[in-house]
């Protein structure tokens, strides 16, 4: 009796790896009946969306070089042109403030470029061209008012008051001939 339920349990447990090794057997052939499948068919026939999207890509990346190309024109521009005349107003001495907004104006400008946001790039530049312009103009201004100012005074030979101008216009742009020539002519009215 116990010999026969062993022999039994034997007989079921030969048959249950028997179907366990069936079904493994039955998997990998119709995994590599799939797989082999799948590698006859061409997909590539039916997938005109990725050349449109390619095309797209494209497109976008020639208008973002397009627009990289003209911020570097522009910044190249600014540096040559408008900085220069900056450095010979003497900002740092007369409008500090204008200084700090215009460095940091072109600092978060060249953040935006390295980070490639070259739209946000060319709108701090256009920021920072305004009021670099804005600056050079008001300049302009106070220099020859201080100018004319000095002259007035030095025809009147009113010392105190021409110097006081003449030394705001030099502050403005240190190197002007007209206002070292005028200086020149103030600084002898205590002498005569």
């Amino acid at each position: 009796m116990i010999e026969d339920k062993l022999e039994e349990a034997r007989l079921l447990s030969a048959r249950r790896r028997m179907q366990i090794v069936i079904a493994v057997l039955v998997t990998i052939c119709i995994v590599g009946l799939v797989v082999f499948g799948l590698s006859v068919v061409d997909f590539s026939a039916g997938n005109d969306p990725k050349v449109i999207i390619g095309k797209q890509d494209d497109s976008a990346i020639k208008a973002q070089d397009q627009v990289r190309t003209q911020f570097i024109e522009n910044l190249t521009q600014y540096e040559n042109e408008l900085e220069p005349r900056l450095k010979a107003v003497s900002l740092e001495i007369w409008n500090r403030d204008g200084l700090f907004e215009i460095t940091e104006l072109k600092k978060e400008m060249m953040l935006h470029f390295s980070n490639g946001e070259y739209d946000k790039a060319q709108g701090k530049y256009e920021l920072l061209s305004g009021r670099s312009s804005t600056l050079l103009v008001e300049a302009e201004r106070i220099f020859k008012e201080n100018i004319e100012k000095a002259a007035s005074f030095f025809k009147e030979d009113l010392y105190d008051e021409a110097k006081l101008h003449i030394d705001k216009a030099l502050m403005i742009v240190p190197q002007s001939s007209e206002a070292l020539v005028l200086k020149g002519e103030i600084e002898k009215l205590p002498a005569i």
